[in-house]
């Protein structure tokens, strides 16, 4: 499946729109029909999901995200694999990107305004 935006998977999973995307997969926003609430899939990318080492690598990463529950850590909820696709369901976060607050802000940040975002992320990656 090359562009996923408007079907459905499981008759449940309505994807929506393609959000972004990096090296190995791409992420969209995904509606689920059953608990009628947007989430966001992370989608491992066709080329490699045929490679056991990144599929194994992928479920991994649903492994560790299964495990972490922090307030500034996005809340996973299910690895989805059929034939076709393999993706990893998270909460749906709205708003910019950090790089697109930055690029819009169009100069330095402040020292307060470092300090309120680093707070946040440094707490995050303690606990994890």
């Amino acid at each position: 499946m090359t562009e996923l935006a408007g079907h459905m998977i499981h008759e449940r999973y309505r994807f929506d729109i393609h959000l972004g995307e990096g090296t190995f997969s791409k992420v969209y926003r995904v509606h689920d029909m059953r608990r009628n609430v947007d989430l966001a899939a992370k989608v491992l990318k066709a080329d490699v999901a045929d490679n056991p080492e990144f599929l194994e690598r992928f479920r991994r990463e649903g492994q560790v995200l299964s495990r972490l529950q922090h307030p500034h850590i996005v809340r996973y909820y299910d690895l989805i694999e059929t034939d076709e696709i393999v993706f990893i369901l998270m909460d749906y976060i709205p708003g910019q990107t950090l790089q697109s607050y930055f690029h819009h802000l169009g100069r330095p940040m402040t020292v307060d305004e470092v300090f309120n975002y680093l707070k946040p992320l440094t707490a995050a990656l303690h606990y994890a």
